[in-house]
């Protein structure tokens, strides 16, 4: 569980950002919506905005997010544990194909498993189909630039 030192730390980070994305101005839009610039925070290793990615995990998996789904997936996203998978992409990915196959059927829509779906798909495209399904993080990570994937 975090302390309140460490939860004070991560609000004072997300103010100084809100504070940032509100200034508006003739600041150029990195700064405007308080992107973190890619060569600031590339070679420290965080890529997280400044807010360490641990503190962030136990601030959100103590209070919004307090379950064990949560705390399981989330917690090999933050410690980057894609192997050994629990799911491994290419099960996942058949089982949102037959969710998404039902709810077609039943004229239900299913924009999130769609984009969860695609994702997946992206990440076998990449040879990632042995990995844990949470590597839609890597994916994402990799996406944005953050790092050069596996």
């Amino acid at each position: 569980m975090p302390d309140l030192d460490q939860i004070k730390q991560a609000e004072q980070v997300h103010c100084r950002c809100r504070g940032e994305c509100q200034s508006g101005g003739a600041e150029p839009a990195r700064q405007r919506h308080a992107i973190p610039e890619p060569d600031r925070h590339f070679g420290d290793g965080s890529h997280d905005g400044g807010v360490d990615r641990h503190l962030a995990y136990d601030v959100l998996t103590n209070s919004l997010f307090d379950s064990r789904l949560h705390k399981t997936y989330g917690g090999k996203i933050v410690d980057e544990q894609y192997s050994p998978p629990g799911m491994a992409v290419p099960l996942a990915t058949k089982d949102l194909r037959l969710a998404l196959a039902e709810a077609e059927r039943a004229a239900v829509p299913m924009p999130a498993a769609s984009l969860v779906h695609d994702r997946l798909v992206g990440m076998a495209a990449r040879g990632w189909e042995g990995l844990d399904w949470s590597a839609l993080g890597l994916l994402a990570a990799a996406d944005a630039g953050l790092n050069e994937g596996r």
